[in-house]
Formats: structure tokens, sequence, C-alpha cells
């Protein structure tokens, strides 16, 4: 049998972006219930409160609210990106911290330059969203014979400030630490 739906349990809804496309691909919580999102927009105003306030093409963002406000508010909104294409896939949360992963293809990417073709993202934003703890682009430059040498990352997982990330590589000079082969 159907059951009427309630929405007594709906505690917070709102919108975010601006007058483009947004994609939200991910969200986390921290310990205090406070909620992270992390996607990407091509919106030029998108309600960015710190950090990087320009948008260069299409960037990732990440975005805290502040749950223990009445009502819950924006703690922090910033792009994420540089010259190019930015996306972030994977987002995890720890002591603050937010962890994230996705896709560039800048040739200016904050702190960690280059990419080759589409690289793999991993980055650090601080408790406040001000500042990278770092950011690192993984990838490979060599091509697989049918594909270019892109690499996506697509989830995270924190432990410890440890991150491990898993996604696609289509590089077969993609770094490993072992002797994996393409």
């Amino acid at each position: 049998p159907l059951t009427e739906y309630s929405t007594d349990r709906l505690t917070y809804s709102t919108y975010l972006g601006g007058t483009d496309r947004e994609e939200a691909y991910d969200v986390a919580l921290d310990l205090q219930g406070n909620v992270y999102i992390a996607g990407a927009t091509l919106s030029a105003d998108f309600p960015v409160t710190i950090g990087d306030t320009v948008l260069a093409n299409k960037d990732a963002f990440v975005v805290k609210f502040n749950m223990g406000a009445s009502p819950p508010n924006l703690a922090y909104a910033t792009y994420i990106g540089g010259n190019g294409i930015e996306l972030a896939y994977g987002l995890e949360v720890e002591e603050g911290i937010a962890y994230v992963t996705g896709e560039s293809d800048s040739s200016d990417f904050p702190i960690a330059g280059d990419a080759a073709d589409v690289d793999v993202f991993a980055l650090a934003l601080s408790e406040t969203g001000s500042d990278l703890i770092y950011a690192k682009l993984i990838g490979g430059a060599t091509p697989d014979p049918q594909e270019t040498a892109d690499d996506y990352g697509y989830a995270i997982a924190v432990e410890n400030g440890q991150a491990y990330i898993t996604g696609i590589t289509n590089s077969v000079d993609f770094p490993t630490t072992n002797s994996s082969a393409y």
C-alpha cells in the first residue's frame, strides 16, 4: 500500500547557483552536521564568498552550509580552477577540511600547474574555505592508442589526513606505485 508523504522531516531546503548551469556531484557532512557540496558551474554570478572569485571557464566549486545557524546559512563558497575546465566529482570532509577530487585541463591549475590533456586533481581546502592546503594534478601524457591521455578522479576517501582516490585513466604511463601496467 502507498503511504502519504510527510514534509515533517524536511529540515532545510534552498537553491544554490547563479544564472547559468550548476552540476552538484557529491555531498558530505562534518562532525558538526555542516553540509558540503562539490560540483561544477558555468555561472559567473555563483554566490562565491571567499578565495577564487573569478569564473575562468567551467570551474569546480565547493560550498559549506552552516547547519548550526537558524536558519542554516552559507558558510563559504569558492570556485576552484584555472583557465580550462574543472569538475569536482568526489568530496570528503575530515576535521573540517574538504578533500576534493575531479578533473582539470587547465594549464594554470592552482598550486599544481599544467595539466597534460585532462588530469585528475586532488586538493584539500581549509576549514574556512579560504586556503588551499594542497593541490595536486595526477595523470599520464601518453594515450591508449584508441583514446586521449585523459584521467578522471571520481571518488575520494580520507583517513587521518590521507586521501585515497579512485577514477579512470586512459594514459598508458599513469603514475603507479608498483610495477602494474596499463
